[in-house]
């Protein structure tokens, strides 16, 4: 039987935020590669292209989760 963990909101929030971040600079990037780059460097570029999405997914998520631990906790 399978489980569904449930996220806190903020979780959800937080990487909902950072695959968003990445599929834009994914299109942007795609989009100005492809006016800028002609011929055989193209296809290179594309190749290198298909990574920017978890590298942004990854560095947005892990900037965000550094900044929220250096937060001061309301905690008690």
């Amino acid at each position: 039987m399978l489980t569904k963990i449930l996220l806190p909101h903020r979780f959800q929030n937080l990487r909902l935020d950072s695959i968003l971040f990445a599929c834009y600079g994914y299109f942007t990037l795609n989009i100005v590669g492809t006016i800028l780059i002609d011929g055989s460097k193209k296809l290179s570029f594309l190749f290198f292209n298909m990574l920017s999405i978890p590298v942004l997914f990854i560095l947005k998520y892990s900037w965000i989760m550094y900044c929220q631990s250096k937060k001061p906790s309301m905690a008690l």
